[in-house]
């Protein structure tokens, strides 16, 4: 079996980046081990490397090298067992999707809060998910402006989902009983998984002020024809009507338009790319738009969802990946004000891309950066090895309690109850 790139191959008319081809493969080699099970994949124009749920996997669960990559379609046959190899294209946001409402007023944001995976509680999970007020203008024929606005939730409930999901490549279920399960599992008094993760999303556009849905998706899903079992990943089931939203990036936005042609399962947005805005080359304009209308959980001074580039300067063609899903826009819905995910992953960063995102000195930040308190972690390794030498060249910096200290700087006093607690 080969994965299908004809969609990615157009959406980059110069070449799809080596990255992409080497996750393709890898994602083909792990399908192909049950090769007679698999009837088809699609790699959509969106395809690409999810490093942030990697990195995730790591901390969440200890895997060794994961790799997670979004944009796919596969066909299986029902007999398919699933494993953790298929994390690398079987996305643990199950059930993600959006939710578009009409907003009359400003939406109160500040009433959501990130829930985690344990919490069994309504409001945005860790990794990628967004809620937030949007706005489309639009200018008629005599020139005059009208201005829509909306309130889109964008989220996965993984406090409902994720332990299934991890059960499934866990326990190595077979897709046919992924989809039973799926498809037919009560949760609170609604009729499966799916239409409970959809009304949350009602839920929380309610919440924050919004009124009537306009639009609603789910974006990682399980399907059936009847015989065969279709796994999305960040791929929206064409409706009816073929009016879709398409995200392109967390501060850009969302484009609103229609699906040409017969196409059953197009992108949900244009992909991740693994370019970063760093801190120092951004303008006063840019950096001032994340601190003041963009929010996030965590404490952190970063958030790698909202300094991502749109896969626009990876040299993803966007005129391309529109005509490879037949897509038509219609309008920009940009982004006013919204909270993100936390995306709990900081400790995991290169050294270079940690320093890279990190805001400087400005008014309200502070200029520091932040390291785990986890001699493995490359850079803290670096700080306490050379911790005599640092604190000689920057006398104000104190890596320890300066009370703890021994008298050479060399020693920390540890108390002697703590030792021994430590070595009984």
């Amino acid at each position: 079996m080969h994965i299908d790139r004809k969609p990615l191959f157009s959406a980059y008319p110069s070449g799809i980046p080596a990255a992409l081809v080497e996750a393709l493969d890898h994602v083909e080699q792990v399908l192909n081990r049950q090769e007679d099970k698999v009837v088809s994949a699609v790699a959509l124009s969106n395809f690409s490397l999810d490093s942030d749920r990697a990195k995730g996997f790591i901390r969440d669960f200890g895997a060794k090298n994961p790799i997670s990559t979004r944009g796919l379609v596969v066909r299986l046959k029902p007999g398919y067992k699933l494993s953790s190899d298929d994390a690398a294209w079987f996305h643990p946001e199950m059930g993600k999707g959006r939710v578009v409402a009409s907003l009359a007023g400003k939406p109160g944001l500040e009433k959501i809060r990130e829930v985690s995976t344990t919490e069994n509680a309504i409001g945005i999970s860790p990794y990628n998910c967004s809620i937030g007020h949007y706005a489309r203008t639009d200018t008629n024929e005599i020139g005059m402006a009208t201005e829509k606005n909306v309130v889109i939730v964008d989220t996965s409930f993984e406090s409902l989902t994720l332990p299934l999901w991890h059960s499934w490549i866990e326990e190595k279920v077979d897709v046919g009983t992924a989809l039973a399960q799926w498809k037919d599992m009560s949760v609170s008094n609604h009729e499966n998984i799916s239409t409970k993760a959809r009304e949350d999303r009602v839920a929380l556009a309610m919440n924050v002020g919004a009124t009537d849905v306009v639009y609603s998706d789910e974006i990682n899903s399980l399907y059936t024809d009847g015989e065969d079992v279709f796994i999305t990943n960040h791929a929206i089931k064409v409706p009816e009507n073929k009016q879709i939203f398409v995200h392109t990036s967390a501060l850009g936005g969302y484009r609103e338009g229609r699906v040409s042609g017969d196409s059953k399962f197009v992108a949900s947005d244009i992909g991740l790319s693994d370019n970063f805005y760093s801190w120092s080359s951004m303008s006063a304009e840019h950096k001032k738009r994340i601190q003041s209308d963009c929010s996030w959980d965590g404490g952190k001074s970063f958030n790698t969802f909202v300094l991502r580039q749109p896969t626009t300067t990876a040299n993803l063609s966007l005129r391309a990946s529109d005509s490879a899903n037949g897509f038509i826009s219609e309008g920009q819905y940009a982004m006013k004000k919204a909270k993100f995910s936390s995306q709990p992953i900081h400790d995991y960063l290169s050294t270079d891309l940690l320093v890279s995102l990190t805001p400087g000195s400005a008014p309200g930040v502070e200029n520091h950066i932040e390291l785990p308190l986890n001699k493995d972690h490359e850079l803290m390794s670096e700080v306490i090895q050379n911790f005599p030498a640092l604190q000689k060249k920057f006398p104000s910096f104190k890596l320890y309690n300066p009370a703890l200290m021994s008298e050479d700087n060399q020693h920390i006093r540890i108390p002697r109850e703590v030792v021994l607690h430590l070595t009984n």
